[in-house]
């Protein structure tokens, strides 16, 4: 159930790929009316305009001491900032969010966009689990860059009892680590394995695992140049054949001034054509490439052919 909007853009010479803005009603995406979106604009144009500091200090302003603009401004580009807008509508639920923290998480494209990309991912690594239990007893996953591992190890909860799923999260930060088995033990999860390396190690995890998936969502955002070519080529590497590449980039957005200066939180943009190029060029074939409604975040759909 993908959305009914598409537009075509040209990756390479000889084919056309459908861009997909998923608009799926069952996941209940974050979006902005017209209406909305022409009273937000001058407060929006007036951040973009503001210097780093006194763009952080208006973001920050009414924040409590733990409160969501203070946690996001610190830890800015770690798993503790990307944990805040995740859990938003859960705290807010609770009663355990303020008005700054309402009106940040409602009124940024990069607060709500990273929430809809949870969703396309979730959909999607569900998708492709169930597509290879069909042809395999255990289903391997590789989660690169994971973070807290929150999609993954939600997913996993829901397939628990219908699926056998092996998965290894490998990342830089202990502290990630600490806190994604922590979530595995609320959820129930036993077959994960946490490993604290660079992403670009990845071959040594999988000398004899051959992942069939390979989830990295949110790290491509911090690689450019040959390191990224690398990074995708190690990917390429150590999948099965036949195996899934799920892989996210931020899109150049009108919220990237402000984000980058006064959320001090700068990352690798890339549009969905320059992020298919780039899984092209290492041998990918793309299946499906997806943009959330605000059109923050593309997530693509890749397979390893064999």
């Amino acid at each position: 159930k993908i959305s009914v909007e598409t537009q075509r853009d040209e990756i390479n010479s000889q084919q056309l790929f459908p861009v997909i803005v998923d608009r799926d009603p069952e996941l209940n995406f974050e979006v902005d009316s017209w209406i909305m979106k022409i009273l937000w604009f001058p407060l929006r144009l007036f951040f973009n305009m503001l210097p780093a500091k006194l763009g952080g200090k208006i973001f920050t302003a009414f924040s409590g001491p733990q409160g969501d603009t203070r946690t996001v401004h610190r830890w800015a580009t770690t798993y503790k900032a990307v944990e805040v807008p995740y859990t938003y509508p859960k705290r807010r639920a609770q009663g355990k969010t303020n008005f700054s923290d309402d009106f940040w998480e409602n009124f940024l494209l990069s607060a709500r966009g990273v929430r809809n990309r949870l969703k396309i991912v979730k959909r999607e690594l569900t998708v492709v689990i169930k597509d290879i239990q069909t042809k395999k007893e255990t289903v391997k996953l590789v989660s690169l860059g994971s973070g807290s591992a929150r999609g993954v190890i939600e997913v996993l909860a829901q397939l628990k009892d219908s699926c056998s799923i092996h998965t290894k999260c490998i990342d830089l930060s202990r502290k990630a680590l600490q806190f994604s088995q922590i979530l595995a033990i609320e959820h129930g999860i036993t077959r994960m394995e946490w490993h604290r390396d660079y992403a670009h190690n990845i071959r040594k995890y999988c000398m004899s695992f051959n992942p069939d998936i390979i989830e990295m969502v949110g790290l491509f955002d911090y690689y450019e140049g040959e390191q990224a070519i690398n990074l995708i080529q190690e990917c390429y590497q150590v999948l099965s054949s036949g195996g899934w590449f799920i892989i996210s980039n931020a899109a150049p957005n009108f919220e990237r001034p402000f984000f980058t200066k006064g959320m001090n939180w700068p990352l690798i943009y890339r549009t969905p054509k320059q992020l298919a190029e780039i899984l092209l060029r290492v041998g990918f074939v793309i299946k499906k490439i997806i943009r959330e409604p605000l059109k923050v975040h593309t997530v693509i759909i890749a397979q390893k052919v064999a």
